[in-house]
């Protein structure tokens, strides 16, 4: 038995919150729940295929970043679900605070799984684009680049669509 803790980036949409993108830079920002949507539509197929040694369990972080009394501002310190408090410099991370949590939240149960893989899903940064040339970009953390998660990824994509991945390092 194998068991999948998936996180889904969903910002539905991403005006930057109080840091507020400029210069037509909010064009496109609805894109920004591709990571929850792709999980979302895998679950689907799962439910349809019913793998019989596969536990998943997946976990959306669906919120809008926008301007409005609810919004949070630069200099406030926000403490997310593992306890751990975060200084915000720029609201337009808040991809980053919703998966931190998301993950915390699978953390727990993941302790007692068999076979525990952890993966995130999201739409990146215009920043992965320049260090990549690409918005395809699989990063490993420490235990998925001793087993090569990120490459074996890349391989398979690249089969079905050549012209998004390249195994650039």
């Amino acid at each position: 038995m194998q068991s999948l803790f998936l996180v889904g980036k969903g910002v539905t949409y991403d005006t930057g919150g109080a840091d507020v993108k400029i210069s037509g830079a909010m064009f496109g920002m609805s894109r920004d729940k591709t990571g929850a949507s792709t999980l979302a539509g895998f679950v689907y197929t799962l439910g349809l295929l019913k793998p019989s040694k596969l536990r998943v369990f997946a976990e959306l972080g669906v919120v809008r970043n926008s301007i409005g009394s609810e919004s949070y501002v630069s200099d406030e310190i926000i403490a997310g679900h593992s306890g751990q408090r975060v200084k915000v410099v720029n609201t337009d991370a808040e991809g980053r605070l919703v998966m931190a949590d998301c993950l915390s939240h699978l953390r727990v149960k993941a302790l007692s799984a068999a076979n525990p893989q952890l993966c995130t899903v999201a739409t990146l940064t215009g920043h992965a684009g320049i260090a990549f040339g690409s918005y395809t970009v699989l990063i490993d953390n420490g235990p998925a680049q001793k087993k090569n998660h990120a490459t074996s990824f890349a391989r398979q994509g690249a089969t079905t669509a050549p012209e998004l991945f390249s195994l650039r390092r």
